[in-house]
């Protein structure tokens, strides 16, 4: 893998890992402070430390796979940006190279918006850190987790939540580290229209009291249900951020797995608007 020079900033993500990245665009690096809620650093931060470099492809010949870590490329969702983008991750899992133009301003936003998540959610997973698609608001000092895709209602519930004058963690990505003993610590990762922490977030981490998939039922339907371990551990495959790489799917599920026995999970299902 290829040494990124140049680093410019590390986001601050109290409790969770640490990313710096390097060599990115004054473009992009704008939309990822906005994105990861970071401040601009003068020098790289201490402690543990993942690099997520960025370089322009060259020519046609694209971006060769590596023998020292996994190669990625967009499929699924993200299939679109097939042979714009490209990711190499680490074998370590300490670094990561985004290969894509720097000059297409929609290339930037869905590289910062859907591919960066997912590296740093691969990276973390090596620092023993779950990235995860899931709302999460404060409840008497813990934090209640709700995993799950779109359109089911995370933001919905964290709007409520803050209106009811509980703390609001974050509305998209969560990160969660799963402990020897007792629950697990989250900590939100602020996107877009939510305060940072030093605006009336938590500054640290809580403990997890529980991990709640919000589902939506018939109309009038109202159900919360207690899910069992092996269930649990299903849904929050399906909520895990990353790029799969298939070297890291037995940390993964090791990782959930331990979430799932020291974590209540419920299934919330809430009622249907008419005509929806």
């Amino acid at each position: 893998m290829q040494e990124c020079r140049d680093w410019a900033w590390s986001p601050v993500i109290p409790g969770a890992p640490r990313f710096t990245l390097r060599g990115w665009p004054a473009q992009a690096l704008a939309a990822a402070r906005h994105f990861l809620g970071a401040e601009a650093t003068a020098r790289p931060p201490e402690g543990t430390t993942a690099v997520v470099c960025w370089r322009v492809p060259k020519g046609e010949s694209g971006h060769p796979p590596s023998s020292s870590g996994f190669l990625w490329r967009p499929r699924g969702e993200v299939a679109a940006l097939a042979g714009k983008v490209s990711v190499e991750v680490d074998a370590s899992g300490n670094a990561a190279v985004v290969v894509a133009a720097a000059d297409d301003g929609e290339l930037l936003r869905q590289v910062i918006w859907r591919v960066l998540p997912a590296v740093l959610g691969e990276l973390a997973l090596a620092q023993g850190w779950l990235l995860l698609h899931a709302a999460a608001v404060g409840l008497k000092g813990s934090a209640l987790v709700f995993p799950g895709p779109g359109g089911v209602g995370k933001t919905t519930i964290a709007t409520a939540a803050a209106a009811a004058g509980w703390p609001v963690l974050a509305d998209d990505l969560v990160w969660l580290r799963p402990v020897r003993d007792g629950p697990p610590p989250v900590v939100g990762l602020p996107r877009g229209g939510w305060p940072t922490p030093g605006s009336g977030l938590f500054a640290g981490a809580l403990p997890a009291l529980a991990v709640v998939f919000p589902a939506l039922g018939g109309v009038g339907e109202r159900q919360v249900r207690r899910l069992a371990a092996r269930l649990v551990v299903r849904e929050l495959w399906g909520a895990w951020v990353g790029l799969g790489a298939p070297g890291t799917a037995a940390a993964r599920l090791t990782a959930l797995s331990q979430v799932a026995e020291r974590v209540p999970g419920f299934v919330w299902v809430r009622p249907r608007w008419p005509g929806r």
